[in-house]
């Protein structure tokens, strides 16, 4: 239950999961240049039943979180406030990732 998100690439995508769910909530395409990828779509689950969030900012911090630390090893800030309830939803969206 520490792991919240499971992610892999298929066909110049890559794919989160809610690891408990295995519902899919967000699902990026990569464009390859010359010298690096562009993430040229970004689709996001808005069934309000799988996955409640509706703030394309929100989605747009937390598929960038979970790029940089999951995919690419970076420490990467959270997208998640200081107050104590922050942590505790933080930590009830990433697990471990925010340490």
């Amino acid at each position: 239950m520490e792991d919240k998100w499971e992610a892999y690439f298929e066909n110049g995508r890559i794919h989160f999961h809610r690891s408990w769910t295995d519902a899919k909530i967000y699902e990026a395409a990569l464009r390859k240049t010359e010298d690096y990828y562009t993430i040229s779509e970004i689709l996001v689950e808005r069934d309000t039943e799988i996955y409640s969030n509706t703030d394309d900012n929100k989605d747009i911090d937390t598929f960038g979180f979970l790029v940089g630390s999951k995919i690419l090893g970076q420490n990467v800030n959270p997208p998640i406030g200081t107050s104590n309830a922050d942590v505790l939803s933080g930590w009830s969206t990433f697990g471990k990732m925010i340490l």
